[in-house]
Order: C-alpha cells, then structure tokens, then sequence
C-alpha cells in the first residue's frame, strides 16, 4: 500500500458511551460509510463520504504527511498519517479526523471528533475510533 488515498474505501467509526452499569467502549457511532477519495500529488486529499442507510453525504478535504524518523513525535518512528476534514454538504455538522496508514496493509487506524452538530446528536467534542478499510477490486 502506498501512503496515499485514492479510490474508494469503507468508514467504519465508534464512540465511547455511558450505560446505566457505567462507561461503555468503542459503541458504533455510524453506519458504515463509502468514502470516495483522491490524493493529489502535493497530498492533498478530497473526496465525499456517503452514509447511504443515514442519507447523509459530507465533503471531506485534507492533508497527508510522510512518516516520521523516531524522535520527532514519538521515542520510534511514525507511519505516514492523514488530516481529515468531513462537513455535511449543508456545513451543519462538521468532523475532523487524524489517523496513521498502518504499515504493510490497505487500512488507516486513528480518532475521529465531532466538531458540531453531530448527525447523531452526540456532544460537540465527542470522541472516537476511526478506521478506513480500502475496497478491494477483485481480480478476474
């Protein structure tokens, strides 16, 4: 996989919640998403994100960075990562994302926070898991 994001890829994101036994972990947060991307050569990133079961279509725009040698953002080194902007296409709600291409697979791993307005009427600052997943095409 190379550190870039291009084609069509599956967004899956998960929140923490509150239950009356007390805190629960990584609840679903969407339905899955078709996210649908193209990374221009300086890495910037734009595409659309489609919940189809929610009804929802947000532009996402951002940025992609190289990795890091160990010492700059951490004791070891850093895989490429992403920024992420995602807004409904009427700019109500608003997400940003950072996540870390995980090596030697197709699939990023990182945080997503809603920003405002929430499609699920979660609190402004909620926070939570994130994973993209590239679509495979099959082979014939």
């Amino acid at each position: 996989m190379t550190n870039v994001l291009n084609g069509n890829w599956t967004h899956r994101s998960f929140r923490n919640g509150d239950s009356s036994s007390g805190p629960v972990l990584a609840v679903p947060w969407a339905p899955d998403g078709a996210l649908t991307v193209t990374t221009d050569p300086n890495g910037s990133v734009t595409g659309q994100l489609t919940f189809s079961l929610a009804g929802a279509v947000l532009s996402v725009t951002g940025q992609i960075h190289g990795p890091m040698a160990a010492g700059v953002a951490a004791p070891w080194p850093m895989p490429a990562s992403v920024e992420l902007s995602a807004v409904t296409m009427n700019g109500t709600a608003e997400y940003r994302l950072r996540g870390w291409f995980i090596p030697n697979t197709n699939s990023v791993v990182g945080t997503v926070m809603a920003i405002k307005d929430d499609l699920a009427r979660q609190p402004d600052g909620t926070l939570g898991s994130w994973v993209l997943v590239e679509d495979q095409v099959p082979v014939s």
